[in-house]
């Protein structure tokens, strides 16, 4: 969560922290004991920046190294290569399809073997440059220890999907689609929530009315990012995490080079201009109240230095 919660959030006995986003505050919890039981709990912030004045506790440096080197051994392995820089940086995931969104939803499908895949751009942290791929890498774009489920989905929630993931587009939205086994076209000359036009799965049209297996990740399965059209289908199966599912696939392709190839195209239809042809006997009032608009618009959409005199003939813009 990205909320900050001052001083926590008591429900029942439960206390609920969260300092923040971007390590902006560094959070505090003092639990008080009596007779060996929590008595009473309390929670505080303190800026980044304060925090960086308190000294470091050698014994916790301590600790701290020796779980790093015995942590690197694991973070360096080279799990295989990469032909290409994979794309990962947030203002190209959030807002578009790129080669590493593409790697990691043909993970999801290579896992579970489902229709389809689909995950959110928010949950990609970082590039990977051409070369070797270590799993410290793989682990940096996936940090959030996110799992994989597949859901039966029907064809009308797989479009509702598409349509909410690319309803602030051209914006940056951490639920923007990237997707396997899928190709659409986003058309932003239509309003949001209608935009989503000529969806395949695997080659063949989505038809709403049939249900598909979808992989995706249990935060969007749950309704993160406000997928909450997912949220009711149960989920058919559980599988392990999506930087494991990523990990087992390049190491099966050894060599990776992942493209952005098309799945998702962005078009823009500009709308038809409409017209009404004056006819004898009309005035702008009556052609306003015909079309269900004003004749102020009318006259400022074509204008009209005098919205008393139209001619036989005209042609009025109308609104769309």
């Amino acid at each position: 969560s990205h909320t900050v919660l001052e001083q926590g959030l008591k429900v029942g006995n439960t206390l609920i922290v969260s300092t923040g986003e971007y390590g902006k505050n560094l959070g505090i919890v003092d639990l008080y004991y009596q007779d060996g039981k929590v008595v009473n709990m309390e929670a505080r912030l303190i800026s980044k920046d304060s925090a960086a004045e308190i000294a470091e506790d050698e014994a916790i440096v301590n600790v701290i190294k020796e779980i790093e080197g015995e942590q690197a051994e694991m973070l360096n392995q080279v799990v295989g290569k990469t032909a290409v820089t994979l794309e990962g940086e947030r203002e190209k995931v959030r807002r578009g399809e790129t080669n590493l969104g593409n790697l990691i939803a043909d993970a999801m499908v290579y896992v579970t073997g489902a229709d389809c895949a689909l995950l959110n751009g928010g949950g990609i942290r970082a590039s990977i440059d051409a070369g070797d791929i270590t799993k410290g890498e793989i682990i940096t774009v996936l940090p959030f220890g996110n799992y994989i489920v597949t859901q039966r989905v029907t064809g009308a929630e797989i479009k509702a999907a598409l349509e909410h993931g690319t309803r602030a587009y051209p914006e940056f939205s951490g639920g923007f689609p990237h997707v396997s086994g899928i190709k659409f076209v986003m058309d932003i000359g239509r309003q949001a929530g209608d935009r989503v036009l000529n969806i395949s799965v695997n080659g063949q049209p989505l038809d709403l009315n049939k249900e598909y297996v979808l992989a995706t990740n249990d935060f969007i399965a749950a309704g993160g990012d406000t997928y909450t059209m997912l949220v009711d289908n149960p989920i058919l199966n559980e599988y392990g995490a999506l930087d494991e599912a990523l990990i087992a696939y390049i190491q099966e392709k050894r060599t990776v080079n992942p493209a952005v190839e098309g799945r998702i195209t962005v078009q823009e239809t500009k709308p038809e201009t409409k017209y009404y042809v004056v006819k004898p006997g009309d005035w702008l009032i009556k052609i306003a109240k015909k079309f269900n608009t004003t004749w102020q618009k009318l006259q400022e959409l074509n204008k009209l230095p005098n919205p008393n005199l139209i001619f036989p003939g005209q042609k009025i813009i109308l609104p769309d």
